[in-house]
């Protein structure tokens, strides 16, 4: 009986380190950040998309107003934050503790070369984005409106890529606005 359960025991230990060497090589090229980006992304989906299904479901409420209002107010709070600490470097933005985000580094994000286009702020730009989608969306521009959705994943895909590789921070904020996008985007497929 011993004999038998030798090879079995012997097997089990071979998967067992392939798994661990597999996991160490994916590791090494994957980016630190990657991980916090995918469970902060994820959390947002789950989070606003059950409560666009719960708003759609049982009102009439649109869910589609919350969460293009929803991406504008956090687009806001972005460009307000980053026009903040531009004007004084002493200023601290206070941590959001987001979805457990243990890498909350806004600051980091913000103060980097890559949170503004030409001198204004990647929030009040996305915050005019959002002005023009509520308008595409309140006179049923239906191709406007998802043409801006689009542009806005995008965007958000890019600067998530900037974030987690470039920069090697994350801002829950910015994360948020992301998985927003994407749940703007289902809802004007559907």
């Amino acid at each position: 009986m011993n004999s038998a359960a030798n090879p079995v025991k012997g097997r089990e230990l071979e998967r067992q380190l392939l798994q661990v060497r597999v996991q160490r090589a994916l590791l090494r090229y994957l980016p630190e950040q990657l991980p916090d980006y995918l469970k902060m992304l994820i959390g947002t989906l789950i989070v606003f998309g059950a409560a666009s299904f719960l708003l759609q479901r049982f009102t009439s409420f649109n869910p589609l107003w919350m969460l293009v209002g929803l991406a504008l107010v956090y687009s806001l709070r972005s460009a307000y934050y980053k026009v903040r600490i531009t004007a004084d470097r002493g200023y601290a933005i206070p941590k959001c503790g987001c979805a457990g985000a243990v890498n909350d580094r806004t600051e980091v994000v913000l103060r980097s070369a890559h949170s503004d286009f030409l001198g204004v702020p990647n929030g009040a730009l996305a915050a005019l984005l959002y002005v023009a989608l509520l308008v595409a969306v309140r006179f049923d521009f239906q191709n406007a409106a998802l043409a801006l959705a689009v542009a806005a994943v995008v965007a958000s895909a890019y600067l998530g890529y900037v974030m987690v590789v470039r920069i090697g921070a994350l801002c829950p904020t910015c994360v948020t606005i992301a998985g927003l996008n994407l749940l703007i985007v289902w809802q004007l497929l559907g």
